[in-house]
């Protein structure tokens, strides 16, 4: 069994979208948000986790002082919008500094691929090449995947070596969590 690194971090879709199937409330308002990010702050809570398609999540967190925490965010979905590799990567260079600039940061801990399957599509060696690029010019600490299944960490593990592997996880449903220790 392998020893894998482990983070909790704390998700920020809430803030910036009415989101989840069971929120009645609505958008979480600025004032819980500045309770949750003390007490996330006060428990050892280091990692944030947003991304541009949480609506105006990274706003919202643009609107404290971030430096006790590991910020996260990930590379907006493609879709047939982007016809050839120079179109994708101006795209995803745009939608990045807009991330920063929201986020009132330089650089961030993370940065991940929303949706891993857009790796094995015609633009995922673009994709590649510009979350490298990142991390070598220092603006991203480390990169990586968001994953659904164990089939497609499988695949992305063919293409390149994620630093980061976000997964769905929770009491009931631990199933990739296992995969991924038993590797």
């Amino acid at each position: 069994m392998t020893n894998l690194p482990i983070k909790i971090g704390l998700g920020t879709a809430q803030w910036g979208l009415t989101y989840g199937i069971s929120n009645h409330a609505g958008q979480t308002k600025q004032e819980e948000v500045s309770r949750i990010l003390a007490y996330a702050k006060a428990i050892g809570i280091k990692v944030i986790d947003t991304a541009r398609s949480y609506g105006e999540s990274e706003q919202v967190l643009g609107k404290y002082d971030l430096t006790n925490f590991n910020i996260i965010t990930k590379i907006p979905l493609l879709t047939a919008q982007h016809v050839d590799h120079t179109l994708v990567g101006a795209y995803l260079e745009e939608s990045f500094l807009e991330s920063l600039r929201a986020l009132g940061v330089e650089t961030v801990h993370g940065l991940l691929v929303h949706d891993c399957n857009d790796l094995f599509t015609q633009f995922g060696e673009t994709i590649i090449t510009f979350l490298h690029k990142l991390k070598a010019l220092g603006k991203v600490g480390k990169i990586g995947v968001s994953i659904y299944s164990s089939n497609q960490i499988l695949k992305v593990l063919k293409l390149f070596k994620p630093d980061i592997v976000q997964l769905p996880f929770n009491v009931f449903d631990q199933r990739l969590l296992m995969m991924a220790l038993s590797r």
